[in-house]
């Protein structure tokens, strides 16, 4: 049985015209999000990966479609339809996949401000395709061209990787195998009348070999920690991301 909060989409919650989110989705005060630092002399590397690949353009155009499928049409589709590929079976037993919140284990969790589609999509014989949203018409077939075009800047990053540390091209590409276990998670985060007190994505560790971030201009936020303690103390806290030039989005 699942708890009544994993039932609710923040988004309505968002729509209800609050001043202040559920006690629910805020955090501590000592948890709460502080203003992301850059020191002045740090430079974060980044590699362009249109140099490993001939011909990065179709990668670029797939996500600019999809992000604006995403953002345009599904995530404002009425509660009634999003219903249909809801992540709570029967109002009653969570599943990973589908449009919903994270899981809720217990009344005491603190909840992330934040609705999020996801969706495996590798290998392709085990898609659940019943949760693939129908509208708008053509997302599925964009998220097949998509998962398929980040398979191939997948394996370039890793054969990359592979030959700068002096292994062969194939070398990690051998050890994940074959039938890649894929996820696609696209997040919505409803607007706020008190951000401060909240996170849209609370601070995580990805588990996945590689990710791959598709992230929207619009919307700012994406940090990643570094160095973050230096002989017993904290020395710098969060770094702010944001989306290269060009569309071409940063892996990690």
């Amino acid at each position: 049985m699942v708890l009544e909060a994993q039932r609710q989409l923040v988004q309505e919650i968002a729509n209800g015209g609050i001043r202040e989110p559920p006690s629910q989705y805020v955090h501590r005060e000592e948890d709460r999000p502080t203003g992301a630092v850059m020191a002045a002399d740090m430079v974060l590397p980044t590699v362009d990966v249109s140099r490993l690949v001939g011909a990065p353009d179709d990668h670029v155009d797939e996500a600019a479609k999809l992000r604006s499928a995403l953002e345009s049409d599904f995530f404002y589709l009425t509660p009634e339809e999003k219903l249909k590929y809801s992540n709570v079976i029967d109002g009653d037993k969570f599943q990973h996949e589908g449009i919903g919140i994270d899981r809720v284990e217990t009344n005491e969790q603190i909840l992330d401000w934040c609705d999020r589609l996801y969706l495996k999509v590798q290998p392709e014989d085990e898609r659940q395709l019943e949760l693939w949203p129908s509208h708008p018409q053509f997302l599925t077939a964009l998220l097949h061209e998509y998962t398929r075009k980040c398979e191939q800047v997948t394996k370039v990053v890793l054969g990359a990787t592979a030959t700068g540390l002096g292994f062969t091209e194939e070398f990690f590409i051998d050890k994940v195998g074959e039938r890649v276990t894929t996820f696609a998670r696209f997040s919505y985060y409803p607007p706020c009348a008190r951000p401060d007190l909240v996170y849209g994505v609370k601070p995580h560790t990805d588990n996945s070999v590689l990710s791959i971030l598709l992230l929207d201009k619009d919307v700012g936020g994406l940090q990643v920690l570094k160095d973050a303690y230096a002989a017993g103390k904290r020395a710098i806290d969060f770094l702010k991301l944001r989306p290269a030039e060009h569309g071409r989005q940063p892996t990690s």
